[in-house]
């Protein structure tokens, strides 16, 4: 039976080049981590015949799927211990079928829920990314660059909402601004 692989992404070391290959036993202190990757995936990997514990979930997360090649004993995992996804797994496979849809989204989304910002994985960079109400009830996030083209009055009205006035003493809205008539 092969060996299973993480790609494993250490706490201070953002850049892809830093991420190393670690078995499982490379892993043992470090079993919260490991199983709560084994969560986000639908369960622990495994090769060939069937799965220990029913049938394994598919992720729609990228590359959480046992990668093989021709002649090779042992199974790739990525993303060990990468930034979780603020979504829930439940959520993704519940509405796994369901895409974004293509082109404008001004008439498909309901709202923009909120802005956050977290660093990207590989350049450590800030991101913002939108977290968006759909009609359909579903969720989803987005970088606020693709929000900006796909949905622009959306996140115009997310901004108008959010701005705070402050409003002048009560001598300045009399007219008297102060200034020389």
């Amino acid at each position: 039976m092969g060996e299973f692989l993480y790609e494993v992404k250490w706490l201070g070391y953002e850049k892809k080049a830093d991420r190393t290959w670690e078995t499982t036993n490379n892993l043992a202190s470090a079993p919260d981590v490991l199983k709560a990757y084994h969560e986000k995936i639908g369960g622990p990997p495994y090769i060939g015949g069937k799965p220990k514990k029913g049938k394994r979930k598919q992720s729609s997360g990228v590359a959480n799927t046992p990668e093989t090649g021709k002649g090779r004993k042992k199974a790739k995992i990525k993303g060990a211990s990468e930034t979780p996804d603020p979504t829930t797994a439940s959520a993704k496979s519940k509405k796994k079928e369901w895409q974004v849809p293509k082109g404008m989204w001004e008439n498909d989304i309901l709202a923009v829920d909120t802005v956050e910002e977290y660093p990207d994985p590989e350049t450590g960079d800030m991101v913002r990314y939108v977290f968006v109400v759909w009609n359909n009830g579903n969720k989803s996030r987005h970088p606020l660059t693709v929000i900006n083209q796909k949905c622009p009055q959306k996140m115009l009205q997310y901004y108008e909402q959010h701005l705070v006035f402050k409003h002048p003493p009560d001598s300045l809205t009399t007219g008297d601004w102060g200034g020389k008539t």
